[in-house]
């Protein structure tokens, strides 16, 4: 009976691992997705900037 407790336990922690994997799979975005999802503000105490990351990898620099 103990050994078939370890089984199963075994079985439901793989298909965790498994389940976790998946997600963390479809759910990362690398950090290039990242800046190109939101639009930043670059300051210094003269000026103020902003700058978007396009997929061509390029960047845009505006005010």
């Amino acid at each position: 009976m103990s050994n078939k407790k370890i089984t199963i336990a075994s079985i439901v922690l793989a298909f965790l691992v498994v389940l976790l994997g998946i997600a963390f799979i479809f759910g990362h975005k690398t950090t290039a997705e990242k800046l190109q999802a939101q639009e930043w503000t670059l300051t210094s105490q003269e000026e103020s900037n902003t700058v978007n990351f396009k997929k061509d990898n390029t960047m845009i620099l505006g005010k």
